[in-house]
């Protein structure tokens, strides 16, 4: 049985990453007392990697083949990745993380970027951000986040060259991620700044929308989680206040709710690790009591996301984490529907056999706007080894009660690192809007030192597959049908109809129940009474936890009669030429003819098969003299006759 990297090592795994033994319990404190930058030593003994390059002969067999794309696309290294979709023109998407191209020994941390506007498909060459912050020309940690307006933001722990502190700064982009040339500070002092993390109010009804906040550690006398916001993008910034009531503390993540409540979570020394929380309901100006989401042995830095989705699960808060409380790391969820005041048992979300020495670390959750929930985490469960690594997803399509997990990498990737101070950074990241997941990860599937940042291409789940929607006019009615492939959680369909095709238009005419869930095909039908002319119909797909998908629009000629109507011509009497409604109850075949006062035929209008529907038909007279006309409709054994006069 192979030894976990990270509980027990062999002597042979050893050599290999050239690592000393000692105790877990002596150096996670050291998580508190250290910035993250500066403290190497647990970093080296707690996560996968390897000073000597090693080789990856492993190849994965079990993958659903989402494409990967090298986003960074830069032979030094690159990681700690970022990445935000602009909630104005989900198509545009900004990656930003750690790039050391300019320098690996000594390590020269610089921020590196890239933007998307096809949805996170295909990527802009790389580019740093430049060095405009006043004696601090390096930067890291980097955290996009972007405004209602479509503005990008890059918050960074940016090192003063003069004091050695961290500082923290903005990079802003009023083009959509094409430049970062504005820059501004965020906070700074005599002490270390660190670990930051950053959140919009991207909701345009909250009393604190388009406001930006971010919270992060300051190493001073001790540990605390400070929090600060700006009203003015990005430009300027309140004093910090303080969150947490105790010291101990780091790795702090911000979420905001659906009324603009701002919530944080982060890691807390208390005991062998606790993830805690707080929250404000007045925009970040004063924060609450902290309250223990999980008691989590060895956590490591959770995440949070909220769901603001409006469906039934509106205002959830998820946090999540990795600890050791099986042995091996697991990725952990819990949840509160109660504004935090009360969190759910922790729930392990990586689905592989609990205890078997294998590693799921540094998860990143996102929640999409129908509630969909998507979480990214590091895994090493295929591996022949834990310093060899794989991107997976979890996704949940009812509100985090169950999970699937799908792996994202389609080629493995070792850990090699250059030196102790060029690590895998301590986190990856995702987000999740516009029907898109957009993943980042650092990947190094290049070999060597290669440190790349990639994503993957990740379609919202569609929890009904629907193959036919169709509708047809039957004996005067509208029939609707439809049919599934497959089903999850359907709770049913609701029935709409347009006549004109726009949003405020719709209306919902019925339901249908589903069939909960189903790996077989399913057929539906819905008859709508009769209406005439042009109608449009969707469905509105609904699951038990209240998330919804549309499907696509179909169109029918409706009518309001179940056999023929022929309608009167108008205008009547007409010069040269004039209009013939009428409506058919059935598919058949179709005839209009028009005769003169003694019965011969002198057109043919319609001489076809119809589906049933409402049509209209101009008929020009030019060539006939005056007189009285009879037109004739006839299908089926139906038949209805009319009179007209031509008047030149």
């Amino acid at each position: 049985m192979k030894k976990n990297i990270l509980v027990s090592i062999t002597a042979v795994f050893l050599f290999i990453i050239g690592l000393n033994s000692f105790s877990f319990a002596q150096d996670y404190s050291s998580i508190f007392e250290l910035p993250n930058e500066l403290n190497t030593k647990y970093w080296l003994s707690r996560f996968p990697h390897s000073f000597t390059p090693i080789m990856v002969d492993y190849i994965p067999t079990d993958f659903l083949e989402f494409t990967n794309v090298n986003i960074s696309n830069e032979s030094a290294p690159q990681n700690e990745p970022s990445v935000r979709i602009s909630r104005k023109d989900p198509n545009r998407v900004v990656a930003a993380w750690r790039d050391f191209r300019t320098g690996v020994n000594p390590p020269l941390r610089r921020i590196g970027y890239s933007y998307s506007s096809d949805g996170g498909e295909t990527w802009s060459v790389s580019e740093l951000t430049p060095q405009i912050i006043p004696n601090a020309p390096l930067s890291s940690d980097p955290v996009v986040v972007v405004d209602t307006s479509g503005n990008f933001y890059i918050v960074t722990v940016s090192l003063n060259e003069t004091s050695g502190n961290g500082e923290l700064w903005v990079f802003k982009s009023t083009d959509q991620g094409i430049t970062f040339n504005q820059v501004y500070e965020m906070a700074s002092g005599p002490w270390f700044e660190d670990k930051e993390w950053a959140a919009t109010d991207l909701n345009p009804a909250s009393p604190f929308a388009n406001t930006l906040y971010c919270s992060w550690t300051r190493f001073a006398f001790g540990t605390d989680i400070l929090f600060i916001r700006s009203t003015d993008e990005g430009v300027n910034w309140n004093s910090p206040v303080q969150v947490s009531d105790a010291g101990g503390v780091q790795g702090s993540f911000p979420a905001v709710g659906p009324n603009g409540e701002v919530y944080i979570v982060w890691l807390g020394s208390s005991g062998s690790g606790q993830i805690l929380f707080d929250k404000s309901t007045d925009g970040g100006l004063t924060f609450g009591t902290d309250k223990v989401v999980s008691n989590s042995p060895n956590a490591w830095f959770p995440h949070l996301a909220v769901d603001v989705s409006g469906g039934i699960n509106n205002g959830y808060i998820y946090a999540v984490w990795n600890d050791l409380r099986n042995g091996d790391d697991d990725v952990f969820i819990s949840y509160s529907s109660d504004n935090g005041d009360t969190w759910s048992s922790s729930m392990r979300v990586n689905n592989d056999p609990v205890g078997n020495d294998k590693d799921q670390v540094w998860p990143s959750i996102a929640i999409s706007e129908i509630g969909e929930i998507a979480i990214l985490f590091y895994d090493t469960r295929n591996t022949p080894n834990n310093n060899i690594i794989e991107a997976y997803i979890a996704r949940s399509t009812d509100g985090g009660v169950t999970f699937t997990n799908e792996l994202l990498s389609t080629v493995p990737s070792p850990t090699n690192i250059p030196n102790s101070d060029i690590r895998f950074g301590d986190y990856i990241n995702i987000d999740f809007h516009g029907g898109k997941a957009v993943p980042v990860w650092t990947d190094e599937r290049a070999g060597g030192v290669d440190m790349d940042i990639y994503t993957a291409i990740v379609s919202q789940l569609i929890p009904v597959e629907l193959t036919s929607f169709t509708a047809k006019i039957v004996d005067g009615k509208t029939l609707i049908e439809w049919t599934t492939a497959t089903e999850t959680n359907n709770l049913g369909f609701e029935v709409l109809r347009s006549r004109k095709n726009e949003n405020e238009d719709w209306m919902t005419i019925g339901f249908v129940n589903g069939r909960g869930s189903s790996t077989e095909p399913q057929s539906y039908s819905f008859v709508d009474a009769g209406l005439s002319g042009k109608l449009f119909y969707r469905l509105r797909q609904v699951d038990y936890n209240g998330t919804y998908n549309y499907s696509d629009i179909i169109e029918v000629n409706g009518v309001t009669v179940s056999t023929v109507q022929l309608e009167q011509n108008f205008p009547n009497p007409f010069n040269p030429s004039t209009i013939i409604n009428y409506q058919i109850g059935n598919d058949g075949f179709v005839n209009l003819n028009i005769y003169n006062s003694i019965g011969e035929e002198v057109a043919q209008l319609v001489n076809e098969l119809q589906k049933g529907g409402s049509y209209q038909v101009i008929f020009d007279a030019k060539e006939l003299p005056n007189g009285i006309y009879i037109y004739r409709l006839s299908s089926g054994n139906y038949v209805e006759t009319k009179k007209m006069i031509l008047l030149k």
